[in-house]
């Protein structure tokens, strides 16, 4: 955008690296959500026809401004200008209809069109395998994480992805493997991080799960960590009431994945069953979200 200021794809791909460093947790949202909110608009303004550029603006409104319907809007007139755009497809699919939404059967419909578009494609079987990790079919997800790995074995989505999957089947000892692949691969990002403390918890692990959780602290104090993850590590070392204060933290601070998964990412579980969980939640308004079939 420097050189060309005119530039509407380049706008759109600041509005996407602004929104991912958010929702990635490598900065908070009040530095990164408004910057991508202003460039997916330039974006628009500059080509209204570009795809990217209304994927862009439907990531940002989903998961910055909280404006659920523009965001659906949005991605799908991202996808009815360019139908093969996979990222406005699978952020629609699993993003907005599955997390957010909770709209699994159309979830799935659009994540498998991805895959059907491009078999080949690591990204579409993670995606797909999110989608099944949220829906509770984890022997199913591992299936496509697995494949997924085949395709790409140095994806760091993939390699998290696949642990998640793993851990919920109960195969601690390979899902640990595949998390500390992802630490390596990425320098110990906080989601692989507290996904090892989650899967140590799990595999009860206590003493494993409160080391991880004491280096996310630890680091916390010189980094931003996302309060969203820092909950899934306290709950894993059993630390609850820091846990809920991590949830409310990620409320206040409009954490972007929070807003993601809240809904329905598996590793909420123990927060689920605690009754402080859903009314933080519900301040997120999220379409259809009810407290009373929640708690």
């Amino acid at each position: 955008v420097a050189l060309d200021p005119g530039y509407a794809q380049a706008w759109a791909g600041v509005a996407d690296g602004s929104t991912t460093s958010g929702y990635s947790g490598f900065a908070p949202a009040s530095q990164v959500m408004p910057q991508g909110l202003a460039a997916a608009r330039r974006a628009v303004e500059l080509d209204p026809e570009l795809a990217e550029a209304h994927g862009a603006l439907a990531c940002v409104l989903l998961l910055g401004e909280l404006d659920y319907a523009g965001a659906e809007r949005e991605f799908l007139r991202a996808i009815a200008l360019n139908p093969n755009y996979m990222q406005a497809r699978g952020w629609y699919g699993l993003f907005y209809l599955q997390w957010v939404c909770g709209r699994e059967r159309e979830a799935r419909e659009q994540l498998q069109l991805l895959l059907d578009k491009d078999p080949l494609s690591a990204y579409a079987h993670f995606m797909m395998a999110f989608c099944l990790e949220s829906a509770g079919q984890s022997e199913q997800a591992v299936t496509f994480s697995s494949r997924g790995l085949e395709l790409d074995p140095n994806s760091y989505l993939g390699q998290w992805c696949h642990a998640v999957g793993l851990m919920l089947c109960g195969r601690y000892a390979e899902g640990e493997r595949s998390a500390e692949r992802a630490l390596a691969i990425s320098g110990r990002h906080v989601w692989s991080l507290c996904e090892l403390a989650s899967l140590y918890g799990h595999w009860g692990k206590r003493d494993e799960a409160m080391a991880i959780y004491q280096e996310a602290v630890a680091r916390s104090a010189r980094e931003y960590m996302q309060p969203g993850m820092l909950t899934i590590a306290a709950a894993a070392a059993g630390d609850e009431d820091a846990a809920m204060k991590y949830v409310q933290r990620a409320l206040d601070e409009h954490d972007p994945l929070f807003v993601m998964i809240a809904r329905a990412w598996p590793d909420f579980e123990r927060q689920r069953k605690d009754q402080r969980f859903a009314p933080i939640v519900a301040q997120l308004g999220l379409p259809g979200y009810d407290i009373q079939t929640t708690t």
